[in-house]
């Protein structure tokens, strides 16, 4: 009788330390991020991707995790309540709930809208570890809604209450991000729509309407990203070297794409024809290859509003220097020295060959009342041509069919000098 109490209590014990290992296994191991981050032009604050329902010995308590890339943020308190906003989460328990004092008698419970979903009870028995921990996966990740989280301690005290807001992009505005305007030198510009446009003189702003911050942004213009802007007050600013990064002449295609802190985002395109006073050049090269033996440009010239282009100035010329002064007058001493060298059309492109290195292509353009002197990305060409290298062994070989092929030769003819 007493070994088959042993062997059971033994049993018992077993397949406890099983489930314990099962359970330590899933562990979320990660420092808590705290909400010492303020959104700008916001009351809330960026608290990462969790948040600890009890501020004690954090391997206590319950953690509100997010699904991956989202955020959950801060936003204050309210009777009583910790307000937080998230897109999406699971629900991480953490209990002590053996109703004594030893770990200060802490649990948890959640309810969605009134309905209690965990309550946070076990049905322990004596020998059950008093720690338990999980994911509650029930609709897991959890469905839309407004969570209350109550944290207890102290046999039955309300440590901590929190309110947890999830939504998805579906649900309202106030959670989305949108843009507002977006604003060229007091020319509001329509998403799809190509405006036509001279150089910034001022500024371009992209005004940003988020309840959440701007997590970050993207600019891509002509599928190039670019950093060249600064954000202030939900607002993304360029200056005017927003020019240097458009083709003049051209429609350009920008790329707006902004993300709030909960991981909601929007993006838009516009198209922007930009005009110059003065004139513009732009190259194009038929080919994509990063070497190759010979090169075609298309050298584009665009003359300023208003304004014609000069056909007898379109001058251009090939040189090895990346430097080459951009000035008129040492542009026409450059293209008087150089070896490769023309005049260009819009039509036909300018062509480089029979040549190796890396070559930069220089344009000249001149309307009634401007000019300018454009210089290309180095273009690498590799002329080596075809050749064949011969060993000792081909000669070798050569010879020994030369013997081979001139003795029955001189058989022959030794046969008809004898007369046979």
């Amino acid at each position: 009788m007493l070994i088959k109490r042993f062997y059971k209590i033994f049993s018992i014990c077993f397949i406890l330390f099983v489930m314990s290992f099962f359970v330590n296994s899933m562990k979320v191991e990660a420092g808590y991020i705290g909400c010492s981050r303020k959104i700008e032009n916001t009351q809330y604050y960026d608290c990462g991707d969790r948040i600890y329902t009890y501020l004690g010995p954090q391997e206590r308590s319950s953690i509100i995790v997010t699904l991956p890339g989202r955020n959950i943020v801060y936003a204050g308190e309210e009777e009583g309540y910790s307000i937080f906003y998230t897109n999406g989460f699971r629900y991480y328990n953490r209990t002590y709930d053996d109703r004594t004092s030893a770990n200060n008698n802490i649990w948890t419970t959640i309810s969605r809208e009134g309905k209690m979903i965990f309550s946070g009870a076990f049905k322990d028995s004596w020998i059950v570890d008093e720690t338990h921990e999980g994911f509650y996966d029930e609709g897991d990740p959890l469905a839309d809604g407004i969570y209350e989280v109550i944290q207890y301690n102290n046999n039955g005290s309300v440590y901590r209450k929190l309110i947890v807001y999830n939504i998805s992009g579906t649900v309202s505005n106030v959670y989305n991000t949108r843009i507002i305007s977006f604003n060229y030198d007091g020319t509001i510009i329509e998403e799809d729509n190509a405006v036509d446009v001279i150089e910034l003189q001022n500024k371009l702003t992209i005004k940003i309407g988020t309840n959440f911050g701007i997590k970050s942004a993207t600019i891509k213009i002509n599928n190039v990203k670019t950093n060249e802007y600064t954000i202030k007050n939900n607002t993304i600013v360029f200056g005017p070297n927003f020019n240097n990064l458009l083709s003049q002449g051209d429609t350009n295609k920008v790329v707006v794409t902004v993300e709030n802190y909960l991981g909601f985002s929007v993006t838009k395109t516009y198209y922007i024809n930009a005009l110059s006073s003065n004139v513009s050049i732009n190259f194009a090269s038929i080919s994509s290859e990063v070497i190759s033996s010979s090169r075609r440009i298309v050298i584009n010239a665009n003359a300023g509003i208003g304004e014609k282009l000069d056909k007898d100035y379109c001058w251009y010329y090939w040189s090895t220097n990346p430097n080459d002064s951009l000035k008129y007058e040492d542009f026409l001493i450059n293209y008087a020295r150089s070896e490769y060298k023309g005049s260009y059309s819009e039509d036909k492109g300018v062509i480089l060959r029979n040549t190796a290195g890396t070559y930069y292509l220089y344009a000249l353009a001149k309307d009634g009342s401007s000019y300018k002197v454009s210089r290309s990305e180095g273009y690498t060409l590799d002329d080596t041509g075809f050749y064949v290298s011969y060993s000792e062994y081909d000669a070798i070989l050569v010879v020994s069919l030369l013997i081979i092929s001139i003795i029955p030769i001189s058989i022959y003819l030794f046969i008809r000098k004898r007369g046979y």
